[in-house]
């Protein structure tokens, strides 16, 4: 499974593709900004590379766009969170690469063990009009998504849609 762990420069985050069910403390810095750092998939004999990008916080809501260097298909990465206390959770990032003469967006996300699509097959999930799945990399191997793929926590889609889809997409692979 490709795992993608962010260490940046200014601290150490802990990294949460989850909501967390238990409240948030306040929190006691601003991360609003540019950042930089490095990032390494989790066999790092797959590769690593850099990050740049800037979050904007809003009270303890965070939201932020970074490119991404390495052996990567996605080149830009969007991120949205928390910060509570000195933390930062990360949740629902995803990462894209646009197909601008298509007209189309690929798009990656990661499926956690909360996630509403979690133990569902690709042929029960009602996917928004424009929006298909492409494949599901799972312990490293990828497979074509179809009719019969279960998606499973851990998993990685990467899933075609028509620009403008994709909160629909990620209310039904990631939101409760």
């Amino acid at each position: 499974m490709k795992t993608v762990y962010l260490v940046l420069l200014a601290g150490v985050m802990t990294v949460c593709a989850a909501c967390t069910t238990a409240p948030l403390a306040p929190p006691t810095t601003n991360i609003s900004g540019n950042w930089v750092g490095t990032w390494q998939y989790e066999n790092v004999q797959q590769g690593s590379g850099d990050i740049r990008g800037s979050f904007q916080q809003d009270g303890a809501s965070l939201a932020g766009n970074f490119n991404v260097t390495g052996p990567v298909l996605n080149r830009t990465a969007n991120v949205t969170g928390a910060v509570t206390g000195n933390d930062i959770i990360l949740n629902n990032y995803s990462y894209y690469l646009a197909l601008r003469k298509e007209n189309l967006e690929i798009v990656e996300v990661q499926i956690d063990k909360s996630s509403p699509c979690a133990g569902t097959t690709v042929e029960k999930l009602r996917l928004p009009e424009g929006a298909r799945l492409i494949s599901v990399m799972r312990d490293g191997k990828a497979e074509i998504a179809v009719g019969k793929t279960e998606l499973k926590p851990g998993d990685q889609v990467l899933a075609v849609l028509q620009p403008g889809k994709e909160d629909e997409l990620r209310q039904i692979l990631l939101k409760k």
